[in-house]
């Protein structure tokens, strides 16, 4: 159980701030995507599903990655580089039949826009 404390839609991101923190170690910032990415979801609050693919290109502090499966519910999930670093948000999916690529927000440009989190670690 947490409550929205600072929230954006360019970059598109919620931060939260929890009841209780969960027995976990935090993911380490990455600044660098590797060209193999990985997200890990719960599409439509299904069980978890790990979808890997390729970095199509990192403009403006926007992920593209194809091959790399995401559905509706997917976004909110980290974008993992290779080297197991979070390197985005996933926060839109845009493939087809015949194509597309679906997307997300760097971490990067998530902590230079907020007013919450250290922008020192991306300087």
């Amino acid at each position: 159980i947490g409550v929205v404390i600072e929230q954006s839609l360019e970059p598109d991101f919620a931060i939260i701030e929890l009841e209780s923190l969960p027995d976990i170690t935090p993911m380490e910032l990455g600044q660098k995507p590797t060209k193999r990415l990985a997200v890990i979801q719960h599409p439509r609050g299904r069980p978890k599903v790990i979808a890997e693919g390729q970095l199509l290109e990192e403009v403006d502090g926007i992920l593209r990655y194809v091959d790399l499966d995401t559905a509706v519910g997917g976004s909110g999930a980290g974008v993992l580089s290779t080297d197991g670093k979070l390197v985005g948000v996933h926060s839109r999916g845009d493939c087809n039949e015949f194509g597309g690529a679906n997307a997300g927000w760097t971490a990067q440009a998530i902590v230079l826009a907020s007013t919450i989190l250290d922008s020192s670690v991306f300087r």
